[in-house]
């Protein structure tokens, strides 16, 4: 159950947003996940209109409210993979596209999962996909809507998000989502985004997404 509700004068780092409709939820699974309080979650209807980065290397997120803000941030990066923000009808999930071995799956960048991979069961339609699977057990997981259990594989293929790349060895989780070639067979949490120490770019305002790596100091 949710309750919609507003926050009169919301503040992040100091910086002031002013009034945000809100909805109040019960989060005692979630700060039982992480071990340590967490009391919201910021959605789409707060982002839009912003530029969020992700430092994943510095474990800072920034809010931005223009691209010139940005620049200096990335000036630095010898990498980038940019790339219109788009999701399916119905959804805002951003969603890219993630090479498993020689196959290519439509993948949600899920910045709320603290996992690695998310397989959906259509992504195991992919033969390439199918026979990189060596099962590792079982884990826990939990969201919005509580504990569930989760196959753990490892992954004997590369992985890769545009030139940002891992090698075999990567664990997988299996979902009990269907999924669909035509919106999402994965989804992509952040521990794979801080692996491959990546700058993670959400332009709501320009509806674009980049990564950005290999940046000096």
């Amino acid at each position: 159950m949710v309750y919609p509700t507003s926050i009169d004068d919301l503040a992040i780092g100091g910086r002031r947003f002013g009034a945000v409709e809100a909805l109040a939820a019960d989060m005692k699974a979630v700060h039982s996940a992480y071990g340590h309080p967490i009391d919201g979650t910021l959605g789409h209807s707060f982002l839009a209109g912003k530029l969020v980065l992700i430092d994943y290397p510095a474990r800072t997120i920034t809010i931005f409210d223009r691209e010139s803000e940005v620049g200096p941030q990335l000036s630095k990066c010898r990498k980038a993979w940019r790339m219109r923000l788009r999701s399916f009808q119905g959804d805002t999930v951003p969603i890219v596209e993630l090479r498993i071995g020689s196959a290519r799956l439509p993948v949600g960048i899920d910045t709320g999962a603290n996992d690695n991979v998310e397989l959906f069961k259509k992504a195991l339609d992919e033969p390439t996909v199918k026979a990189a699977l060596v099962e590792a057990g079982t884990t826990k997981a939990t969201g919005n809507r509580g504990v569930y259990t989760m196959k753990i594989n490892q992954l004997n293929a590369p992985i890769s998000l545009g030139p940002f790349a891992l090698p075999a060895g990567q664990t997988v989780t299996l979902s009990s989502n269907e999924g669909a070639a035509e919106t999402r067979l994965a989804n992509v949490g952040n521990k794979l985004l801080a692996s491959m120490r990546v700058k993670l770019l959400l332009d709501y305002r320009e509806n674009r997404i980049a990564f950005f790596g290999d940046c000096a100091n």
